[in-house]
């Protein structure tokens, strides 16, 4: 059997950081092997809420037009179905 895990070590870039969102905040990091990834957080020191997000919704991000429907899409944890 061969060895279990990563052969290489993982890179995540933070790539952008937007601040002001009522009064939240969301960030947007590149992972080398899973690709796009948000963080949001509805307020300082509130929990975040991890996503992976298109390239899209990633490029709207950088180039800040974060709308308020995008907003919300991303404060929004998944629901977990399995249970």
């Amino acid at each position: 059997m061969g060895k279990l895990g990563l052969r290489l070590p993982r890179i995540t870039s933070l790539i952008a950081k937007l601040i002001g969102f009522s009064p939240g905040e969301i960030t947007l990091w590149a992972d080398a092997e899973l690709g796009w990834m948000s963080e949001a957080r509805e307020r300082p020191g509130a929990p975040p809420v991890y996503k992976y997000v298109s390239d899209e919704i990633a490029e709207k991000i950088v180039k800040r037009e974060v709308t308020p429907e995008l907003e919300e899409q991303l404060l929004q944890p998944e629901v977990d179905t399995d249970n």
